[in-house]
This record gives C-alpha cells, structure tokens and sequence, in this order.
C-alpha cells in the first residue's frame, strides 16, 4: 500500500503494512531490529500508544476518520503517548521518515494496489 499526502502532493510512503489483525496490531513494531516502511494501524479501541521492547525511535502520525492528520510526534524507546484528540488510524514509521513531509491538518490518501485482497474492510471503504 502507498501513504500519500494529498495537502503537500507527495508520497509518504510506497511500502506500507496495514496491521490487520488482533496480534498484528498488538505487536506493531515491537521486537523489530529494523523497519524501513511504515506500518497502518485501524485504532479500533484506542489511540494511545507504547514503544516498549523497540529497538528504535519511530515517528508516529495519527489521523482522523476522514484521514486528516491531527497528531504527529517521534518517540523514543520505551516511551507512552496518547494523542491531543481521538484518531481512527496510526501510521508508525521509523524516526525521520515521516518528519517534515507531514502536518497536522494534511489530508492523507491510503493507496492499495489493484492485486490487493486481503480483509482491510474499514480502510479501503474509506480512503
């Protein structure tokens, strides 16, 4: 899937992971020695987030229901965040990735390329 940022017209992301399942959004990025993409997180239940047993810091954004960025913030290991307001979905990537090609207040676009039939209902209703 791409990320892209239809405020700034440029692309985030070429090589994102939708977490889609339970444990898949459990674990996020945890117990990854490296991640060069970003990862799509559908925030089902909560927004607030950890970065317990990650190797590395990572840049978070988070977006509303109609992909509009309303938080952004890099985190170091071992850190907790809740965002300033509720999101739908959690785009993590590793630190420097994402900062600078991002505001709050950009709208965001998730692209999935036409050979992609996996269950990610809600997000490819959505974007």
């Amino acid at each position: 899937m791409e990320i892209f940022n239809k405020t700034r017209k440029i692309v985030l992301c070429r090589n994102a992971e939708v977490a889609e399942s339970f444990g898949s959004r459990l674990l996020g990025l945890m117990f990854r020695r490296d991640f060069e993409g970003c990862l799509v997180i559908h925030a089902k239940y909560s927004c607030s987030i950890h970065t317990c047993f990650m190797f590395f810091p990572i840049d978070v954004v988070f977006l509303d229901k109609n992909f509009v960025v309303c938080d952004f913030v890099t985190l170091k290991p071992w850190r907790f965040y809740s965002p300033k307001r509720s999101c739908k979905y959690i785009i993590e990537s590793k630190e420097g990735k994402l900062k600078g090609k991002v505001d709050i207040g950009d709208k965001l676009e998730f692209i999935f390329p036409v050979a992609y039939n996996t269950p990610t209902k809600e997000i490819r209703k959505l974007s």
